[in-house]
């Protein structure tokens, strides 16, 4: 894992960017032939934020996996924001040659 990549606020506003996006598009749901899940593709998201969530694929997490795994050199093929309703659900495998996972959360509302 990557802790700290996205703050509370990176992720909020990752989640509120997707919603809104989904709010005048949708969400996709049928992409995978093997695994259903309801997500969007990364740059679709406002391009600023886009930008940003490239930079930080690219500049930390590729490297970071080329270093941990001792792999030759990785490019994003795909960046979707996958939207999950309950937090025990596993982020499904769909057969791809590698997979890098990130969770966006918002922190739990408080009750009172």
């Amino acid at each position: 894992t990557l802790d700290g990549l996205l703050s509370d606020d990176g992720c909020r506003s990752l989640i509120a960017a997707a919603e809104g996006v989904a709010a005048r598009r949708g969400w996709l749901s049928s992409r995978h032939r093997y695994h259903s899940t309801v997500d969007m593709p990364l740059h679709v998201v406002p391009r600023a934020q886009y930008a940003a969530l490239r930079s930080l694929l690219d500049g930390t997490v590729l490297p970071t996996m080329r270093r941990r795994y001792a792999t030759a050199p990785l490019r994003i093929r795909e960046a979707f924001v996958v939207k999950y309703e309950a937090a025990a659900v596993p982020p499904p495998a769909d057969g791809a040659h590698a997979d890098a996972q990130g969770t966006a959360a918002a922190a739990p509302r408080q009750a009172g």
